[in-house]
């Protein structure tokens, strides 16, 4: 419910305040587990993407954040769950590909983190093997625009 709550505001947010537009929403399943692979240049992408998404988004998310309990306890509800960065995490690779198969769908941003410039980086190799492991698609996402404000070494 808190979910839905918040992705409705953000939509009104972005689509008000920023003049955020989505395209390609009916390529989007209605059913089954997949991975929506975005681009990544700025901290309002995965708010972006989730309140363009018509299907509840589950997210990994850098350990660090859930240090503090209010914010960890909200990201909890909000479908997040940990990954430790910097070295391979078993652990969240094996809660990622159980929601998959349960059927959720798994945002990622394969090049692993922001972009400094803006610019598409290269994609780590742990989403094609996702795929592989839950034996689900990969759909891609392009955000643009505005966002690139807010991007890494920028403030937000």
């Amino acid at each position: 419910m808190a979910y839905f709550i918040v992705r409705n505001f953000l939509k009104l947010f972005f689509k008000i305040v920023m003049g955020f537009k989505v395209y390609g929403v009916e390529n989007v399943p209605k059913k089954g587990g997949f991975i929506l692979a975005g681009n990544h240049v700025s901290h309002l992408d995965p708010p972006a993407l989730a309140s363009a998404s018509p299907r509840v988004l589950h997210f990994m998310a850098r350990h660090t954040l859930f240090d503090n309990r209010v914010l960890g306890w909200i990201i909890v509800r909000a479908t997040l769950f940990p990954l430790e960065g910097g070295e391979t995490d078993l652990g969240a690779i094996k809660e990622a590909v159980r929601r998959l198969k349960n059927g959720k769908v798994l945002l990622i941003f394969p090049e692993g983190t922001r972009s400094q410039s803006g610019e598409i980086q290269a994609a780590q190799p742990g989403i094609g093997y996702l795929s592989l492991m839950a034996g689900v698609p990969i759909l891609p996402a392009y955000v643009k625009g505005r966002t690139k404000r807010c991007r890494k070494g920028r403030g937000l």
